[in-house]
């Protein structure tokens, strides 16, 4: 298969990394990076740095990735679609809403590949855990659990905790569990900003699934994890080491009186999963080269789920305010 010719717009935090595997992969011709900062981190040993979008398209790319800051992620998602690039666009899709349709409308139809970086999908665990929870190996599934703390990031200044920490959580529940129809939060604002730090929220979604999400700024403890409780027992995540643990209900009575009443349902077996990983970033870039070179696009995040995502984002700010 040839190579796409890439670039990448925006290097911190998220871009970094892009740029670090574009140069890598052999399915990209990197082609160069732009950050009116320049190359802070030294991950960029290929191709140029340019302190603007047009000079990087004068060199000729086919796809960049969109690693701005949010506020910005409108302007240059359209300046790219007036030149004919496909896009991987780094999550949340916009700032606003509003935005955000916006940018969908103006790809759509547009042939061109446009994608959200809602990279927690390519997390191995979280896809071993999709492929179990589709073979039903839970049963019944009566909730999800999700929590996404840590200390608190100097880079962002232009959103909160929500727009930033959230997404990534409303959207694996509603790749999990379907869309979400009800959802209450309680944010926090404990910073001097002017965005929430902390948010609890509850609803539900799916077939009635339970939801509960956690995220704050504000933790020294730095978790990521989901957790699927069901009739047959529980599939926990760590998507920070890409671990799947499954937690089996009991089949065995404790002639114990107390302990059985302290434990409800019994404990059965505990399984911790061994299958192949592979870096997050690196599954999302493969998945969309294949999708700009005819293969299938089912694996990436539309546009649409985007702005999907970015909408319960908005209801849960707004319901605090």
């Amino acid at each position: 298969m040839s190579q796409v010719r890439i670039g990448v717009i925006g290097l911190g935090m998220m871009g970094r990394h892009h740029g670090r595997l574009c140069q890598s992969l052999d399915a990209f011709d990197f082609v160069g990076a732009v950050d009116p900062q320049g190359d802070q981190y030294g991950v960029i040993h290929q191709g140029q740095v340019f302190s603007d979008t047009e000079s990087l398209l004068k060199q000729g790319i086919e796809a960049a990735v969109i690693a701005v800051p949010t506020h910005l992620h409108y302007e240059t998602a359209m300046q790219l679609r007036e030149a004919g690039i496909h896009v991987l666009i780094e999550k949340p899709l916009a700032g606003t809403t509003e935005e955000a349709a916006e940018i969908v409308e103006a790809f759509e139809g547009s042939g061109l590949i446009a994608a959200v970086g809602h990279v927690e999908r390519c997390n191995p665990a979280l896809n071993e855990m999709r492929q179990r929870l589709n073979k039903e190996q839970l049963g019944p599934v009566f909730s999800i659990s999700t929590v996404r703390t840590g200390p608190f990031p100097a880079r962002i200044t232009d959103v909160g905790v929500v727009k930033d920490l959230a997404t990534h959580d409303i959207d694996i529940v509603r790749w999990l569990a379907g869309e979400i129809h009800e959802i209450h939060s309680v944010t926090k604002h404990k910073m001097d900003r002017q965005h929430e730090d902390l948010m609890v929220a509850v609803g539900l979604a799916g077939d009635n699934v339970a939801v509960s999400m956690q995220v704050a700024w504000i933790s020294p403890i730095k978790q990521r994890s989901v957790t699927v409780l069901g009739e047959k027992g529980a599939l926990q995540a760590d998507l920070l080491s890409s671990d799947l643990t499954f937690f089996e209900n009991g089949h065995t009575s404790s002639e114990w009186e107390a302990i059985q009443q302290m434990r409800g349902v019994t404990e059965g077996n505990v399984t911790r999963y061994a299958f192949s990983k592979s870096e997050p970033i690196q599954i999302e870039l493969l998945r969309f080269k294949e999708a700009i070179t005819g293969g299938s696009d089912d694996d990436l995040v539309s546009l649409e789920d985007g702005l999907r995502t970015l909408q319960v984002a908005e209801d849960l700010i707004k319901e605090t305010q």
